[in-house]
């Protein structure tokens, strides 16, 4: 079975909306998906946080939630080994002094 780790959750708050930004090495198929309904899950108070602890312990994803939609997902930047941290692999610019 693949496995995938996060490297980084954040969450922030923007007018109404909850900005969710996820890092890692790479994602499963509807991975973040699942998360997001499990996460729904929490807010509407129908699974604890405890019980998302006992479900990534429990690695079975039929303890999850449910698939969330797809609209409002948005890949935001992708970063390539080659050039870790720079989206899209792009080397960053230098400043150029002048002469």
């Amino acid at each position: 079975t693949p496995v995938r780790h996060l490297r980084s959750l954040d969450v922030r708050k923007r007018g109404d909306y909850l900005i969710f930004e996820f890092e890692g090495e790479g994602f499963l198929k509807h991975m973040i998906r699942i998360i997001m309904g499990t996460l729904e899950e929490v807010g509407r108070g129908r699974r604890s946080a405890a019980g998302v602890k006992e479900l990534l312990e429990s690695k079975d994803r039929r303890q999850a939630g449910a698939t969330a939609p797809a609209q409002g997902l948005t890949l935001v930047t992708v970063f390539y080994p080659a050039s870790p941290r720079t989206p899209l692999g792009r080397k960053r610019k230098s400043a150029k002094k002048g002469g």
